[in-house]
């Protein structure tokens, strides 16, 4: 027996929508606009319409149940796409915009642009609270479709369906020493058997980063390294108090304070290039808050790369 859609309160989908967004019925009402008994009365119609409870109480949330999880990503599409159709009313203005974004940074350089996007930010949308991550995500596609994180940035190009990508930049690595180096002072090329005989500062990587390096570098496996330090920007600084070398994107070294006391000099084996992707879920793609902060993270980095 077909469902008459007539005949359903097609309100129900927006209240089912933020009950899953929110898990929480008092905070569901309250994005909703509507009164705590008001949610719980068409929590109850949904449940007869769908014959499930969709939601189970488990102590202070409202858990979805695998009913629930199997429906949501149709109906939010549904929402997000009727949404984008609508002729968008009143003027943008980002001043206005209270939300928090979150942005996790798995790549090699860290925090590099991080900070010149956050002052940005804080200038143009003081009222968006950026929190900045560093973490190995296991499961990329399902922190952006949960919304765990509004942003993922890395190396790693993600294919899975639900995310949408764009080329932040691209990277090219060199060999950095501190400028009076010995044996490579003013030095801007050196040969694969100059590099060997040299000793080698690398520093923590994620796994994905280990991965990609070796496949890439092959050469790096054969050196000899005395330290491993923490971090990217704890290992340039070890780089510039000793003799040893290190490897890193070019552009890490742009916002590195003792830059001055650095040289880049051009890895002596196959020119590596990476792009630094950031990635988001398709349920994104058309919040006007949400495309104006990408639009400004890549303007930062663009105008930083040419500067």
């Amino acid at each position: 027996m077909e469902t008459n859609l007539r005949s359903v309160d097609l309100n129900l989908i927006t209240i089912f929508d933020k009950l899953m967004q929110y898990q929480n019925i008092s905070h569901a009402a309250n994005a909703l606009g509507m009164t705590q008994p008001a949610v719980s009365l068409a929590l109850k119609r949904l449940r007869a319409l769908y014959n499930d409870v969709l939601f189970e109480r488990k102590k202070s949330k409202m858990c979805p149940t695998a009913k629930a999880e199997a429906i949501y990503p149709m109906i939010h599409k549904m929402l997000i796409e009727f949404e984008a159709s609508l002729p968008q009313k009143g003027t943008f203005d980002p001043e206005n915009i209270k939300m928090d974004y979150r942005i996790n940074i798995d790549n090699l350089d860290g925090n590099t642009h991080a900070y010149d996007f956050a002052e940005e930010l804080i200038k143009q949308a003081p009222n968006i609270k950026l929190i900045l991550s560093q973490k190995l995500i296991s499961d990329p596609e399902r922190a952006l479709r949960e919304r765990e994180y509004d942003l993922l940035v890395g190396y790693k190009e993600l294919n899975e369906e639900g995310c949408r990508r764009q080329i932040i930049r691209e990277d090219e690595f060199v060999v950095i020493a501190k400028r009076d180096h010995p044996r490579l002072k003013n030095r801007t090329t050196m040969s694969v058997e100059e590099y060997l005989e040299e000793s080698h500062i690398a520093f923590t990587l994620t796994e994905a980063n280990k991965q990609q390096l070796s496949e890439n570098i092959p050469q790096l496996s054969n050196r000899k390294v005395v330290h491993i330090a923490p971090s990217l920007q704890s290992m340039m600084h070890l780089v510039r108090i000793t003799d040893c070398l290190g490897i890193v994107p070019r552009v890490a070294t742009y916002n590195f304070k003792y830059e001055a006391e650095l040289q880049c000099i051009t890895v002596p084996f196959k020119r590596y290039y990476r792009n630094l992707y950031a990635h988001w879920h398709w349920s994104t793609e058309h919040y006007r808050s949400q495309r104006w902060i990408r639009n400004l993270l890549l303007n930062v980095v663009t105008k930083v790369n040419k500067g």
